[in-house]
């Protein structure tokens, strides 16, 4: 049975995709829980957001010239 999430007493199954980190999975249906988004916007936002991440932890990888 695959996890299930409740938010304002509806409750939410999240299927996992084969090759997709659980944390990512998550991320992204909480987000389209929460904001109503399409799937498409919510992975954009879901990348825009790791990529501010690892700017801020990692910037000698991530050099914007």
């Amino acid at each position: 049975m695959p996890p299930a999430v409740r938010h304002n007493g509806k409750w939410y199954s999240v299927i996992p995709k084969q090759y997709e980190p659980e944390r990512q999975t998550y991320q992204v249906a909480w987000s389209q829980i929460l904001t109503g988004i399409k799937s498409e916007e919510a992975y954009r936002i879901y990348f825009e957001v790791l990529r501010k991440e690892s700017k801020l932890l990692c910037p000698s990888f991530r050099q914007d010239e």
